[in-house]
């Protein structure tokens, strides 16, 4: 009996030491040409978010429809913000004016705003327990 409760207890302990991932469903709406591609960075935090290179995620996907879903496959469960823009002339940076005010379609999760530059990431956070969908509307 306690060799049973002894492996029981160390199948538990591995079972629970293995991270749990989850899928990420995002649907990206407002798509007004069909044109380039859809960039989009995963952040696990405030740091570099939303646009540096210190994403956890990041991928480019070729736009083939004026609204399209793809799938972000296991990915460890936790809380993230997601940043994406319409990469319009394919030259792999979102463009902005001397202003800095974005030349080329972009959005966050939650489709979170900011007032003068982008969101904070408090407000774009989405907290990734199971597989879930999320849609971000591309602001232009």
């Amino acid at each position: 009996m306690k060799s049973v409760l002894l492996t029981f207890s160390f199948l538990s302990l591995f079972l629970f030491s293995q991270g749990q991932t989850a899928d990420i469903t995002l649907k990206v709406t407002n798509i007004k040409e069909v044109k380039g591609n859809i960039n989009f960075a995963l952040f696990k935090s405030m740091d570099g978010f939303p646009d540096s290179d210190r994403y956890f995620i990041a991928k480019s996907i070729p736009v083939d429809a004026k609204e399209f879903s793809f799938i972000i496959k296991d990915v460890p469960t936790d809380i993230y913000a997601i940043s994406v823009y319409q990469d319009l002339n394919e030259d792999g940076v979102l463009n902005k004016n001397m202003f800095g005010i974005p030349k080329e379609p972009y959005g966050f999760s939650n489709n979170a705003r900011g007032k003068m530059g982008p969101p904070k990431f408090e407000d774009a956070v989405l907290q990734l327990k199971y597989d879930m969908e999320t849609s971000i509307k591309l602001i232009h």
